[in-house]
């Protein structure tokens, strides 16, 4: 039997340990109550509600990769659905379901997710 623990021997999955998937999750927290109890487009709403719900599944997917190519691939994955987060984020905004301040808060995480993600998403450094 091999010493090696895995994410779920250790008490915690892979992708818990991810600072970018804690920050996703913080900015899931935020805006779940926007997507339960505010008056907005039910187009809008499920479409942020997927783009939040593909941001998190897929750290999570990558994290579980060994391969270093497929971890790419789901953080890239990850990266995409932030930015449509993002923009969905905007119209939000735009037509008033949240506030500036709301607004503000949402969008400083989704960019520090972005930020973290295409560190992850990038290919190894050379010289």
């Amino acid at each position: 039997m091999s010493s090696h623990k895995t994410g779920n021997e250790a008490g915690q999955f892979d992708h818990e340990r991810l600072q970018v998937f804690q920050v996703a999750r913080e900015c899931a927290v935020l805006v779940t109550p926007w997507l339960a109890g505010r008056k907005m487009p039910t187009s809008l709403r499920d479409q942020f509600d997927r783009a939040i719900t593909s941001i998190l599944s897929n750290i999570a997917e990558g994290a579980g990769k060994t391969a270093r190519a497929d971890k790419r691939r789901s953080y890239e994955i990850a990266k995409g659905s932030t930015t449509e987060a993002a923009a969905q984020l905007e119209l939000l905004h735009l037509r008033e379901v949240i506030s500036a301040a709301e607004y503000a808060k949402a969008r400083h995480l989704l960019l520090r997710v972005a930020s973290m993600l295409h560190v992850l998403s990038s290919g190894p450094r050379t010289a």
